[in-house]
């Protein structure tokens, strides 16, 4: 996944896979949970390829 890929990776609706039939909604979620109900934090890191 590249840095910009990362970089949008918890806003509702952004997939790199939309002609897959991917929605995202999975990642938004999680940050939603784990940030703001929760109080916690979430680290990201990928390599491309």
């Amino acid at each position: 996944m590249s840095k910009q890929s990362i970089s949008k990776l918890f806003a509702p609706f952004y997939t790199s896979k939309r002609d897959q039939g991917g929605s995202s909604l999975g990642a938004s979620r999680v940050y939603s949970e784990a940030i703001q109900r929760l109080g916690g934090h979430i680290t990201t890191s990928s390599e491309v390829g």
